[in-house]
């Protein structure tokens, strides 16, 4: 599955996402199990769980959350097309 929005998506504390994600800005504060690419941002908050790699120029993990993969910030490969 994929997710695909050229704006902003919030994942619910209660959200068990099983897809790829690619939009402009995520704020996860439930499961993600999947790639995630923003253009823009991604935002991990305290109860986040991400199992994949993400993909983004910028990004804020609170403590408590957890990513299980890759952390890549390189602007110049980010896309959603």
């Amino acid at each position: 599955s994929e997710i695909t929005s050229d704006g902003n998506l919030t994942v619910g504390e209660n959200a068990r996402i099983k897809a790829e994600i690619k939009t402009s800005t995520v704020v996860v504060y439930g499961k993600v199990h999947g790639n995630l690419t923003a253009t823009d941002r991604v935002e991990l908050q305290a109860t986040a769980v991400v199992e994949g790699d993400i993909n983004t120029p910028r990004i804020a993990i609170l403590e408590g959350a957890r990513v299980t993969g890759e952390v890549r910030m390189d602007t110049a490969v980010v896309t959603t097309a």
